[in-house]
């Protein structure tokens, strides 16, 4: 993590006030792999975007719910409407799963957040080989990006193929004319119609403050469990400034199972 995702994460944790002072989990520690699948089943239930009612819900504000102004397929079980009343009447919106997928993807894929946020419509099968996860892993992965690539195709479709930037993070080491053009996966259609063909370059912020609700969903139902017990001052998942879990702390951690394998 470089210094301005990690002052995005501290700006994340001040807007939802004040913590507990208990002990908090080391923010560089690798986390438990049963409590990664763990993550990953607070997300994604069920078979459709239509079943993550969780998520849906999770977030009070940037839920990433648009006005629609395309298509709109009330049977399919990928899309998820809502009526919205507003000053002069009401709006139809639809939920994006964008930000949700991509924070599924770190929890299954020991990938970098800028290889999994610019990923192209063409790099789901590469990305999802033997060589980023278990064949389980593989599989789950593979199902929700190609989901989502059709949602996309459906519901946010784009004519524009733009110059990959990925080489732009020094984790990826190829020069910018090793890239082609592409079509990006994680557009955000939320962000605007001028932008919704690119993933905004405000995604980091967006998919932290879903790690962040993941994190304080788990952190609960663990406290419910007797498996924390913040009265005693044992390990919380959340703390104060940057002391939670990393996202690179997933990677880690699918990192070690995945040799493990």
């Amino acid at each position: 993590m470089n210094e301005r995702q990690r002052a995005m994460q501290e700006n994340v944790i001040k807007r939802r006030g004040p913590v507990r002072k208990v002990q908090v989990a080391n923010p560089l520690r690798p986390l438990p792999h049963t409590f990664i699948e763990e993550c990953r089943a607070t997300i994604a239930t069920g078979q459709h975007f239509s079943d993550w009612l969780w998520a849906q819900s999770a977030l009070r504000r940037h839920g990433g719910w648009f006005e629609v102004r395309g298509v709109v397929d009330s049977s399919d079980p990928d899309c998820v409407l809502r009526r919205r009343r507003c000053i002069g009447g009401e709006v139809l919106e639809m939920w994006s799963p964008v930000r949700w997928v991509a924070l599924l993807t770190l929890l299954t894929l020991a990938l970098r957040w800028p290889e999994v946020w610019y990923m192209s419509c063409g790099d789901i099968e590469a990305w999802t080989s033997g060589a980023w996860g278990t064949a389980q892993a593989n599989d789950e992965a593979r199902y929700w990006l190609k989901k989502l690539r059709a949602w996309q195709e459906k519901y946010n479709h784009t004519d524009i193929a733009v110059k990959e930037n990925r080489a732009r993070y020094k984790q990826v080491m190829a020069p910018p004319r090793a890239y082609p053009r592409a079509t990006y996966l994680f557009r955000t259609p939320e962000a605007g119609a001028a932008l919704s063909h690119v993933p905004r370059e405000a995604g980091f912020v967006a998919v932290l403050r879903c790690w962040h609700a993941v994190l304080c969903a788990n952190e609960q139902r663990l406290v419910d469990c007797g498996q924390i017990d913040v009265n005693e001052s044992m390990t919380r998942l959340l703390g104060a400034g940057d002391n939670f879990a990393t996202l690179n702390c997933i990677r880690v951690s699918l990192a070690a199972e995945l040799a493990r394998h």
